[in-house]
Formats: C-alpha cells, structure tokens, sequence
C-alpha cells in the first residue's frame, strides 16, 4: 500500500465505507462504490491497516444479544470510529459541565 500523506484521508474514508458496507451486507452500495471508486495501488485492503491508519484497535466482541440470545455481527471500524468519537466528545462535554460548575462554586464561595 503507497498512500501519500495527501491522499491518506481520502483513502481512510473509502476504505472505512467499504468495509461498512461489506460488514452490513450492503453488496448493491458496494459494487456501486466500486465502479465509481475502483480499488487502486493506494487502496487499503484489509481490516489490520484500516484498524492501524484509523487508530481502531481490534475489540473483543460479545456476538450474542443479551435480550434474544441471537448472533449479531461485530460492528464495522467505522462504527468502532464513530464509538470511539462520540466517546470523547461527550467526555470532553461532561469536563467543562464540571469546570463551569466548579468555577461557579467557587464563586459562590467567595462572595460569602
């Protein structure tokens, strides 16, 4: 795989749909994509690198639902991405929720 650091993101982002769209059995998007987007010499092709360029490690996966007891597919590195993400953004919310209220008691403190 020869991806320059120009096309890196480009890259990422058409291997991150394929591969969703391979994992949800999304077989007309794909071939679709395929024909607009043909693999090339800088394509990623396989989840390892996609994992490691996306900096998704590889997750143990219950692949049974608790409710139903059915098999369930592990999920896609986008969604791993996604997860992950949304993870920090709402972390990074819930800090400043507590620095705000935080410097608020403080204040309230110090007018006392």
């Amino acid at each position: 795989m020869d991806v320059s650091e120009s096309n890196m993101e480009e890259e990422l982002a058409i291997a991150l749909i394929r591969e969703y769209f391979a994992k949800h059995g999304l077989h007309e998007s794909l071939e679709a994509l395929e024909v607009e987007r043909p693999r090339t010499a800088s394509s990623i092709g396989d989840r390892a690198t996609l994992r490691e360029i996306a900096g998704v490690e590889k997750q143990k996966h219950d692949s049974k639902s608790k409710s139903s007891g059915e098999k369930k597919p592990s999920p896609s590195i986008l969604e791993l991405f996604t997860e992950r993400r949304l993870t920090k953004v709402q972390a990074s919310k819930t800090r400043k929720e507590e620095d705000k209220r935080r410097a608020k008691e403080q204040v309230l403190e110090e007018a006392k």
